[in-house]
């Protein structure tokens, strides 16, 4: 039986293995794949630099584990660590900045867009302000339904009515640089279902009974920011909500909202940080890159 220090000497072993293989000359060559993209006709955000953002995510994978606390770099393919970065770097978000996931699961990664991910992706679309509330048993709420869409929400509470016990529902408004507003609602049992998505807790964990408002209300804005994305995406987002979907989703909200309690930040507003997760689930073969085939 190896002792501790055995164990230790081979777990550095094998991360020293793992970052021969997965080194600047790797993600060298998938900034040269995104380039190729690019002069095919694939646009990148203003303000997004695509190099640094590659980089940058190498350096947060060296220090990335998975659930057995295995560095991903030694417990991944090559494969599924490249087509991570690129989803990343397609989709022009940044992991540096909390927009995205690195996730393994079953010696693969995939990248999966956080909540502050869709947000940075609806602002690109023209949001420009986001808000949310939850809806309480007791409270006067209201609104249209024009053209398939929910317009003129109109909500009257009751500071008494503020129980996380009997949250019925919750919606989001965003406003549009015109001063266009497009509106989600969800009900509690379709955020409770939501959350039944995690496959780690089914919606049942800790964070979800103890500040149930806050998740609800990220969740419906998480959903309505994504379905901008999609309706105003290019082809390449659209490709990804439809992989994402296919994989099976993470609650990425939950996984926020854990981490910023175990960082002691509930005291402010939460924002979500990169934290690792797992998915259950096949995720579809790709082609490899030219440079991962020596």
């Amino acid at each position: 039986m190896a002792t501790a220090g055995k164990k230790q000497e081979l777990a550095q072993q094998g991360r020293q293995q793992a970052e021969l293989v997965i080194n600047n000359s790797f993600m060298d060559g998938l900034v040269t794949t995104m380039q190729g993209k690019i002069s095919n006709g694939l646009t990148m955000p203003p303000d997004y630099n695509m190099e640094n953002a590659i980089m940058s995510a190498y350096l947060t994978l060296k220090q990335t584990v998975d659930k057995d606390k295995r560095p991903v770099l030694e417990a991944c393919n090559k494969e599924s660590i490249a087509n991570a970065v690129l989803d990343m770097a397609t989709a022009g978000l940044d992991v540096s900045k909390s927009q995205g996931y690195f996730i393994p699961y079953g010696g693969k990664l995939v990248f999966q867009k956080s909540y502050f991910g869709w947000q940075t992706l609806a602002r690109r679309y023209g949001a420009v302000k986001f808000s949310a509330m939850c809806i309480y048993d007791g409270d006067e709420f209201d609104y249209d339904v024009i053209d398939g869409e929910i317009e003129n929400v109109r909500h009257k509470q009751k500071f008494s009515n503020i129980d996380k016990d009997k949250i019925v529902g919750a919606y989001a408004v965003v406003t549009f640089e015109d001063n266009s507003k497009k509106a989600e609602v969800m009900t509690m049992a379709e955020i409770r279902q939501a959350w039944k998505q995690n496959q780690q807790n089914k919606g049942d964990g800790n964070t979800h009974r103890n500040f149930t408002g806050k998740m609800a209300k990220k969740t419906v804005l998480s959903s309505i920011c994504k379905t901008i994305a999609n309706t105003y995406g290019n082809s390449a987002i659209k490709e990804q909500i439809d992989m994402e979907e296919e994989i099976g989703p993470v609650d990425v909200v939950a996984e926020s909202v854990a981490y910023d309690i175990e960082q002691g930040a509930n005291s402010v507003d939460f924002e979500p940080e990169v934290v690792e997760g797992e998915i259950v689930g096949e995720e579809p073969a790709e082609e490899e890159p030219a440079f991962m085939q020596e």
